[in-house]
């Protein structure tokens, strides 16, 4: 393990030491900048508290590098020491920490394995891809492979005992049997789940012996809720694989792209939990878009409200499906950072207590065209807009808004129609 305690590197400018309790307002100093933090992962510092906070993790941790500017004895950055090893073991190593920290935390709903780094692939567009190769003939065995091999690094570097080879053996088999599109992408959530139920020492539960849908696609609230508490009365700490469930028949269906937010939702109504928290790889919401806005502010506390119109108005958050679940028995969301666990997040809940958030969100979509209409003064204005939306509704095309004057109104729409 990595240890610097007692470690001093120096140049002919700058000192690596240490952090010391005496640096925290060198440390909050640039820690509150904006860009300081953002290519690392992490927000600019809202308090000197929080620094105080992440201050006393670096000194207890031994793994951080204060830069010290010789010249006025001042700290001006930080480098952070850590062993290089596999990117998926340290994920599954932070999540168990997180995990078992609190021992609430008792159900665990996962989704697949994103991108390793920027130029990696996420497990479920490969497994999309594998079937589109499939249904045309092409040879995806190449693909298969990648998938295969992340799955068995993440069990080889965490040193664990499920037969992954039998797995997918047999879903090799599946493949040339011609498996459903729903199935084989299920399966991102499925292997998933297997290997940090292990990790934990927690029950795996697969997903279609919980979560049931109609087959109208409608989730079958009753029988899936009758499923889970059942499921816990057997067992108190499972693992559910996210994003899809079952038909009566058995056969898989999937929620739309992203659903593992709402396989978590949809357990924590049917269970009546008191908070569901999302773990993510962003420390909650941000009132804007920093890519646009410098250094906007953190969003400590959404309604499901103003999610949902931030959400419609193109704000990337959750999936806009989660938060109709957790509304109705007003079950609060807390979104949270996987690598900075000691960050705040955003609660999204129906009332939010934080007075000092006098504007929520800023957020907006392009790629629209505007149709204004020009009535004769003597023609009642609403039986034109009438006339106008029937023909609209005719063809499916949705009105965003409809502003209007006295003899005037304008139809924006989406210019992809």
């Amino acid at each position: 393990d990595i240890n610097i305690k007692n470690i001093i590197l120096e140049t002919n400018r700058l000192l690596l030491r240490p952090f010391k309790m005496s640096d925290l307002n060198d440390f909050y100093e640039y820690a509150k900048v904006w860009g300081v933090g953002q290519m690392a992962g992490w927000l600019p510092h809202q308090s000197i508290a929080q620094s105080q906070k992440i201050l006393e993790k670096f000194i207890e941790g031994n793994k951080t590098f204060a830069i010290v500017y010789k010249n006025n004895n001042k700290v001006i950055g930080s480098i952070g020491i850590e062993e290089l090893r596999n990117i998926n073991e340290e994920q599954f190593k932070k999540i168990k920490n997180i995990i078992l920290e609190d021992p609430s935390r008792s159900i665990i709903v996962v989704s697949a394995p994103g991108k390793k780094n920027k130029d990696d692939h996420k497990i479920t567009d490969l497994l999309y891809l594998i079937y589109a190769h499939l249904k045309y003939g092409v040879d995806a065995k190449n693909i298969f492979d990648i998938v295969k091999s992340r799955y068995l690094e993440i069990k080889k570097t965490l040193s664990l005992k499920i037969d992954l080879e039998k797995e997918f053996t047999l879903l090799e088999v599946g493949l040339k049997q011609k498996i459903s599109e729903e199935f084989l992408v299920s399966r991102g959530e499925y292997f998933c789940a297997k290997l940090l139920a292990e990790y934990l020492g927690y029950d795996f539960v697969d997903a279609k012996n919980l979560i049931y849908f109609n087959y109208d696609g409608k989730l079958d609230e009753q029988r899936t809720k009758d499923a889970l508490v059942n499921q816990l009365i057997k067992t108190k700490k499972i693992v559910i694989p996210g994003f899809y469930g079952c038909y009566p028949d058995g056969n898989i269906h999937l929620f739309s792209r992203g659903g593992s937010d709402v396989t978590g939702a949809v357990v924590a109504k049917a269970l009546s939990v008191d908070i569901y928290e999302n773990w993510t790889d962003v420390s909650g919401f941000l009132v804007t878009d920093p890519k646009i806005v410098h250094n906007p502010k953190k969003i400590k506390e959404i309604s499901y409200e103003e999610l949902r119109e931030l959400s419609y108005m193109g704000a990337n958050v959750l999936h806009e499906e989660t938060i109709f679940p957790v509304q109705e028995l007003d079950i609060p969301i807390n979104i949270k950072n996987t690598n900075h666990p000691e960050e705040e997040g955003t609660i999204i809940s129906s009332k939010c207590r934080d007075s000092s958030q006098i504007i929520t969100g800023i957020t907006g979509k392009k790629s629209y065209e505007s149709i204004t209409i020009i009535k004769k003064p003597k023609v009642q204005k609403i039986k034109v807009i009438r006339d106008v939306l029937s023909v609209l509704d005719k063809y499916n095309i949705n009105v965003e808004h409809i502003p209007s004057s006295i003899d005037s109104f304008s139809l924006i729409i989406e210019a992809n129609y």
